[in-house]
């Protein structure tokens, strides 16, 4: 599994990239790639899909996961 820490107003998220979010990415966009791709434009479409993605990963992460 990778972590990416993500702060936003103050606040601090993990966001968890799994088995369970690598497969979500691949049925809703076609895979990691495409995901990346699909977020690289500056348009309404790009911006639902940085917010999908982000709640993918987020759906992911548990509370319990130690950092460093």
């Amino acid at each position: 599994m990778k972590t990416a820490k993500v702060t936003l107003a103050d606040a601090t998220y993990y966001l968890a990239f799994d088995g369970e979010a690598m497969f979500t990415l691949r049925d809703d966009f076609g895979g990691t790639q495409l995901a990346l791709e699909a977020i690289e434009q500056d348009t309404r479409e790009s911006f639902a899909a940085t917010g999908a993605i982000a709640a993918v990963l987020r759906a992911v992460h548990y509370t319990h996961l130690a950092l460093p």
